[in-house]
């Protein structure tokens, strides 16, 4: 599992991690500690994501990936459209898309 997080900037909450019995805890406390701050940049965010899908599919090519997005809000910076926002996501993979707010 690799965890990001995003507003008006992206960055990584946790590297590509195998996920056991041993540090499944500590994921879950580290995911609790994400809270919103600035604005939303979702083009930022999808970009960089299919970017990083993008080199997981060269190391990895015949694992299956899939893509959870979750968002708290509207896209307030950045590309705001939705169809070009699509474009952005990589349709190779399986995405889901969670809109919270």
């Amino acid at each position: 599992v690799t965890v990001f997080t995003f507003d008006n900037k992206f960055s990584y909450v946790l590297k590509r991690t195998f996920v056991n019995n041993n540090n499944i805890k500590d994921i879950l406390d580290t995911i609790d500690k994400i809270r919103p701050l600035g604005s939303t940049n979702i083009e930022n965010a999808l970009t960089n994501v299919k970017e990083y899908i993008s080199e997981l599919k060269d190391i990895f090519p015949n694992h299956v990936i899939n893509h959870i997005f979750m968002t708290d809000g509207e896209a307030t910076d950045g590309i705001t459209d939705h169809n070009l926002l699509s474009s952005l996501v990589d349709n190779s993979v399986t995405n889901i898309f969670i809109g919270f707010g």
